[in-house]
């Protein structure tokens, strides 16, 4: 059957789906949705967009979304991202664009050292290390003695896409887990099953398609799925190559502490894929108890 939706996490999809003026009741209700019930929330009615296209660094072009910056109608300063892949220091890059968001505050204006607060939001097609499976890592300026948040000046909240295994609709109870399922199973959909209940789902049925693509749009969303392509050929390789050198290792000590060390090594790094381990005893015929037992 063809597909019907574009996949909103590309870099076309992406900017489509949270970046466009006219369709930003998408971006409105999803960022109400996942900040609500938090702390420092205040209903976002309205947002006006910033800059299109923020400067990134070099090495992470091929593997982060653009940026989409964006203002709320109390002057909370925005940065919504998708990054598909794991790096080096990436919650340290979070933190730089952070800075650089604070920092464009004060060349705009008389600065009296006062700033508005900066959000940045990130989707990650990965778990971060330093965090457990929780959905949504909501990270701000906290007292460390009393645990309890001062400042929202810079914060951070972390999308972890492999933490959300809901496979029905069902199973979604908050209006974020609405959001997030429909999201991350938009290509698979022939409808979005929101969209009768809620305006912004409504939109989301019609921008998402991609038969709505212009011709520009949809070059450019198949050199994305290309690229999307790429990355995971590389990083099967990279998995591949992984159990070579593992598997090569063994050999030197031993061929039974070189099995042990191979599976240590693949269950390790699909676990910071998101992967459970009920999925990796399946794809690698094991009982799921021996794998919950490599620590």
């Amino acid at each position: 059957m063809k597909q019907r939706f574009f996949n909103p996490f590309t870099d076309t999809g992406f900017k489509i789906v949270f970046g466009k003026e006219k369709d930003k009741i998408i971006l409105i209700s999803f960022l109400n949705a996942l900040l609500e019930g938090r702390p420092f929330y205040e209903p976002i009615t309205d947002v006006r967009y910033g800059d299109k296209e923020v400067p990134r660094d070099r090495d992470c072009a091929r593997t982060a979304i653009n940026d989409i910056h964006c203002i709320t109608q109390s002057g909370r300063h925005i940065i919504l991202e998708m990054q598909l892949e794991p790096h080096d220091n990436f919650e340290d890059r979070m933190i730089c664009y952070s800075c650089r968001a604070v920092t464009e505050q004060m060349r705009r204006r008389q600065w009296d050292f006062s700033i508005e607060s900066v959000y940045s939001i990130c989707f990650t097609n990965f778990l971060l290390p330093s965090a457990d499976r929780r959905l949504v890592l909501d990270r701000a300026y906290c007292d460390l003695d009393t645990r309890e948040p001062v400042s929202d000046r810079q914060r951070y909240l972390y999308i972890q896409l492999p933490a959300f295994e809901y496979t029905n609709i069902d199973e979604c109870t908050t209006e974020l887990e609405r959001w997030i399922y429909s999201l991350k199973h938009m290509p698979e959909m022939r409808e979005i099953p929101f969209a009768a209940r809620d305006e912004a789902f409504r939109r989301l049925q019609q921008v998402g398609q991609i038969e709505s693509l212009s011709p520009e749009e949809r070059r450019q969303y198949d050199i994305d799925q290309k690229q999307l392509s790429i990355l995971y050929s590389i990083e099967t390789s990279r998995l591949r190559e992984g159990i070579k050198i593992g598997e090569e290792r063994g050999r030197k000590i031993g061929e039974e502490h070189g099995k042990k060390l191979q599976l240590y090594e693949t269950v390790t790094k699909l676990r910071t894929k998101g992967i459970t381990d009920e999925m990796i005893a399946n794809l690698l015929d094991i009982p799921v108890e021996k794998i919950a037992d490599i620590r």
